[in-house]
């Protein structure tokens, strides 16, 4: 604590909180499988799903998407743990049901691969492609325009972010401006004696500081609400 000339403080260090404003690279890993994928290059598709996956774990669309790649490339086994993620993610009927579908699908070709003794994980056969195209561009519109909507919220979030960031470099910036111009002295630990402003005054700005930034993110977690 500081207090006005008589008793100190410790020198005042100012603490700059700046969030960073980092741009998810989900959605763009996302849109350039999704285009690959719908010219059915499958393979070529795989490590951009993966990708997504691994950027937004909570994301329905990349573990939906890497399943049905899995399943076109043979990858049974894969698919079967991706449609289940999905399944558990995703909170729209429609892929719920597409995702059930498709654990259908891959369960009868294992059943049927174990039964032959066919090992097909490794394979690319027609039949998986066919049965992953069969449903899969459906929920094509469905994925594209999700992902859209999980840029617009990073785009959301990260403008908010920038702007708490400059409201604490102001607080910060206003805190230095006021202890030049003081007139008010503080002895500090070393028998110094210095022109400060007080705790309160430090506080309250920061304080003003937080609660703006309260109001911007949580109008830009409403706002990002409505982009489902």
């Amino acid at each position: 604590m500081k207090t006005k000339y008589g008793v100190f403080s410790a020198n005042l260090a100012l603490f700059l909180f700046i969030a960073s404003s980092v741009q998810s690279a989900h959605a763009g890993s996302l849109e350039d499988g999704i285009k690959l994928y719908n010219a059915k290059d499958y393979r070529g598709a795989k490590p951009h799903f993966e990708t997504a996956a691994r950027n937004s774990p909570m994301s329905w669309q990349a573990h939906f998407y890497l399943a049905s790649t899995m399943m076109a490339t043979g990858d049974l086994q894969g698919a079967r743990t991706e449609f289940t993620t999905a399944s558990k993610i995703t909170t729209n009927p429609e892929i719920g049901r597409r995702c059930r579908e498709g654990l259908e699908r891959v369960n009868k070709m294992l059943a049927g691969s174990s039964a032959t003794g066919t090992a097909r994980s490794g394979s690319s056969g027609t039949s998986a492609s066919s049965t992953s195209a069969a449903y899969s561009p459906a929920a094509a519109e469905a994925a594209k325009a999700s992902a859209g909507s999980a840029k617009r919220r990073d785009e959301i979030m990260s403008k908010a972010r920038a702007e708490c960031a400059a409201i604490r470099s102001q607080a910060a910036e206003q805190i230095k401006n006021e202890q030049q111009n003081s007139n008010q002295q503080f002895r500090h630990s070393d028998g110094s004696v210095k022109y400060d402003i007080s705790d309160d005054r430090e506080a309250e700005i920061n304080r003003e500081a937080e609660e703006r930034c309260k109001r911007i993110m949580e109008i830009a977690e409403q706002t990002c609400k409505s982009y489902k």
